[in-house]
C-alpha cells in the first residue's frame, strides 16, 4: 500500500512539472504541444521542424 502511494505522488509531481512547464511556455508563445514538452523534459527531444528558440 506505501509503494503504490509512493507511486501516485511521484506520477503527480511529474504531471505537475509537465503542466507547469507546458502552460508557462505556451504563455510566453511556445509552439509545443503537452506531448512535445514531455518528451523535451524527459529524453530532450525537440520535434522535427520546430527549433529551439519555440521552447
Amino acid at each position: 500500500m506505501i509503494l503504490n502511494d509512493l507511486t501516485n505522488i511521484n506520477s503527480y509531481e511529474k504531471f505537475s512539472h509537465y503542466a507547469i512547464t507546458y502552460h508557462s511556455t505556451n504563455l510566453e508563445g511556445s509552439t509545443l504541444t503537452e506531448t512535445e514538452t514531455q518528451l523535451l523534459l524527459d529524453e530532450g527531444l525537440t520535434p522535427k521542424g520546430k527549433p529551439l528558440t519555440h521552447i
